[in-house]
This record gives C-alpha cells, structure tokens and sequence, in this order.
C-alpha cells in the first residue's frame, strides 16, 4: 500500500508518495492534468490510498485519483492536527 498527500493549487499540484513504513518514495510538482497525474502515479493507483485538503477544486482532482483506482480522503484542513497545529504554514493567516 502507498500513500498520497496532496498540496493543491490551481495550476499544479505538490504530491508526494509514501510507502506503508512512512518512507518518501517520490515528491514531485505535477500540473493539474489527467495525463501528468497519471505518469507520476505510475500504475500505483490501485495499491494507494490518497488524502485531499477539501477545497473549491478537490473533487475535480478526487475524481481523476478515483478513476486511476485511488483511493482519495477529502480532509477538513481544521480538523488534521498537523494542518491546524502548524505555526510554518505560509498560506495561514494569524
């Protein structure tokens, strides 16, 4: 099993795949394009679990990830304690 954040923006996309020990297997900058997220995927999609910061266009990306055989959690940014508790975020406003 591998697994998938995602930090999305319009244009692209920050993905970065672990393996089940927690080990970074790959990070990469992707554009927001069926084809680009498929080549970074490389045939994972069936054996990954992906998670989502939810926003205006999450489900557009969900629904690629879920046709490339992903599983994809949409996360309340407040709700993840790692997003709610880190003071280094640069798009938060304190």
């Amino acid at each position: 099993m591998y697994f998938i954040g995602i930090d999305q923006h319009k244009q692209y996309s920050v993905m970065t795949v672990l393996d089940e020990g927690g080990e970074e297997i790959k990070t990469e900058r992707v554009l927001n394009f069926g084809h680009e997220v498929e080549s970074f995927l490389g045939g994972l999609g069936e054996k990954a679990e992906a998670v989502l910061e939810a926003g205006r266009t999450c489900y557009v990306m969900a629904d690629l990830l879920g046709e490339l055989g992903v599983d994809v959690k949409i996360a309340h940014p407040f709700q993840v304690k790692a997003i709610a508790k880190a003071r280094i975020k640069n798009d938060w406003k304190w």
